[in-house]
C-alpha cells in the first residue's frame, strides 16, 4: 500500500460545503423513503379520484361559491373526510383582517358551517 502522507484538515468553507451536501443527500433519501411508503396517498391524488368518481364537485365551483358568499382572500383550501361526507375546509382572510373557517359540502357546494364570530361581516350582501 502506498503512503499518501498526512491527511490535512479541511478548511471552514470546505466543511460547510460538505455539510450542505450531506444535508441535501439526507433530505433526498428521507423524501424518497416517504414517497415509497405512500405513493398514491397524496391529497391531490385523493381529490382527483373523488372527482373522477363523482363524489366531489370541481374545486373551481367551490371557489366560485365561496367568492359569491363571502368577501375576502382565500388562504387555504383542503379536502377533508369526516367518515360520513367529504367537505372542503376553506380558510378566508376577511377584508378586516380576521381569518374565518368555512366548510362546504364537496359534492353540492352547500355551506355546511362557518367558525368565527366575524362571519356576518364577511358575508357578501
Amino acid at each position: 500500500m502506498q503512503d499518501l502522507g498526512p491527511i490535512s484538515p479541511i478548511d471552514g468553507r470546505a466543511a460547510q460545503a460538505l455539510a450542505a451536501v450531506l444535508c441535501l443527500l439526507f433530505s433526498l433519501s428521507v423524501g424518497a423513503a416517504a414517497a415509497e411508503r405512500k405513493p398514491t396517498d397524496s391529497d391531490q391524488d385523493r381529490a382527483r379520484a373523488a372527482l373522477e368518481a363523482g363524489r366531489v364537485a370541481p374545486l373551481q365551483s367551490i371557489l366560485d361559491k365561496v367568492s359569491e358568499d363571502f368577501a375576502g382572500k382565500m388562504i387555504q383550501v383542503e379536502l377533508e373526510d369526516n367518515g360520513h361526507i367529504l367537505f372542503y375546509e376553506v380558510k378566508l382572510l376577511t377584508d378586516d383582517g380576521h381569518v374565518i373557517e368555512l366548510r362546504y359540502d364537496a359534492r353540492s357546494a352547500a355551506l355546511l358551517n362557518a367558525d368565527a364570530p366575524e362571519i356576518a361581516a364577511a358575508r357578501v350582501r
